[in-house]
């Protein structure tokens, strides 16, 4: 058995001289000896944190998520880089020479291989950067935090910045992102809007349906929200299309989406992705902290949220910011 390490500042016990009283020294031992195998509080667990190999400004995302993770006391985070190359056998080998109490996956090829190598119940596994509905779990207990920002912000700033607005429009993928969209129709009536969903099944079908609703939106008292759907909106295409409307005629473009927002729309919100790695973070020392390693806590909405406001089309379209500087980012930059 090797010996084990002490943390830097704490003192290591010392066994006492027993060459003038028996009794200290035995004392002594004996706490030495207690010394060495009871752990130390505060102890950082050391867990493994998956993600794609992928190119800028795909790439940044995930480091910042890991930054959070990072800046956690109680994690000591050891990192792969899954390339299309890394196979089930190179997961392993890390997982077992790091010697790992969990795993954190972020995005799809890492899910994949992650849930590829662990048995069940074998160590807590927790997710990031997927869109996942909230409270969905498998049967090996995993937990996570969902990319999908919360609809229920998105329609209060919405209230905020233009309060006539009566009606939201949202075209979504009635495949992948249906869960969101009922989310959305609670969150629309708790801020006093209507939402009408216009479900589709393609993206050809999406620019169909979007044109349709070009023809008929009011600007005055309808918006449009562009949810965070690849399947339904094809950004090279349809999205200056619907950006160049949104300007003519004067209405209002919302998103979960940044660059949406740089472009002409008029505010996103949009997880912060450092702090979802400090939610990802808590999630890995909840689940350690349960009998067996399990994690109850499901999938849930990240509450770390950043803003973005284009003034110059909330100018063009009639809405006064006030309060402009509770917005993390501004377009244009200037």
């Amino acid at each position: 058995m090797s010996a084990p390490s002490f943390p830097a500042g704490r003192a290591v016990p010392v066994a006492a001289d027993c060459s003038n009283n028996l009794r200290p020294c035995l004392a002594g031992c004996l706490l030495f000896l207690i010394g060495l195998f009871i752990s130390v509080p505060g102890r950082a667990e050391v867990v493994a944190v998956l993600f794609p190999d992928v190119r800028e400004p795909f790439r940044k995302v995930f480091v910042s998520i890991i930054e959070g993770i990072r800046a956690h006391p109680g994690l000591d985070a050891r990192t792969l880089a899954l390339t299309p190359g890394t196979d089930q056998a190179a997961v392993q080998a890390f997982i077992r020479r790091e010697r790992v109490q969990a795993v954190i996956a972020l995005g799809k090829r890492a899910y994949l291989a992650a849930n590829a190598v662990l048995d069940d119940g074998d160590l807590p596994l927790v997710l990031g950067a997927l869109l996942l509905p909230p409270g969905s779990r498998d049967a090996t207990g995993m937990t996570g935090v969902s990319l999908a920002v919360d609809p229920y912000p998105l329609f209060e700033t919405l209230r905020q910045l233009s309060p006539a607005m009566e009606t939201v429009h949202v075209v979504y993928s009635e495949d992948s992102l249906s869960w969101l969209v009922e989310r959305a129709q609670e969150a629309a009536q708790l801020n006093g809007l209507k939402l009408v969903r216009h479900g589709v099944r393609s993206r050809r079908e999406g620019a169909r349906m979007y044109r349709k609703v070009l023809k008929s939106i009011d600007g005055r008292k309808e918006a449009l929200w562009l949810p965070p759907d690849a399947k339904s909106l094809d950004e090279r295409a349809v999205l200056p299309l619907l950006l160049r409307e949104a300007w003519r005629s004067s209405f209002v473009v919302f998103s979960s989406n940044p660059v949406h927002a740089k472009r002409g729309a008029l505010f996103a919100l949009f997880p912060d992705n450092r702090q979802m790695g400090a939610e990802l973070g808590e999630l890995v020392i909840a689940c350690l902290r349960q009998s067996h390693q399990r994690c109850p806590q499901g999938v849930r909405l990240t509450q770390a949220l950043q803003s973005a406001v284009n003034t110059r089309t909330a100018e063009h379209v009639g809405v006064t910011l006030n309060n402009g500087e509770r917005f993390s980012l501004k377009f244009p930059v200037r």
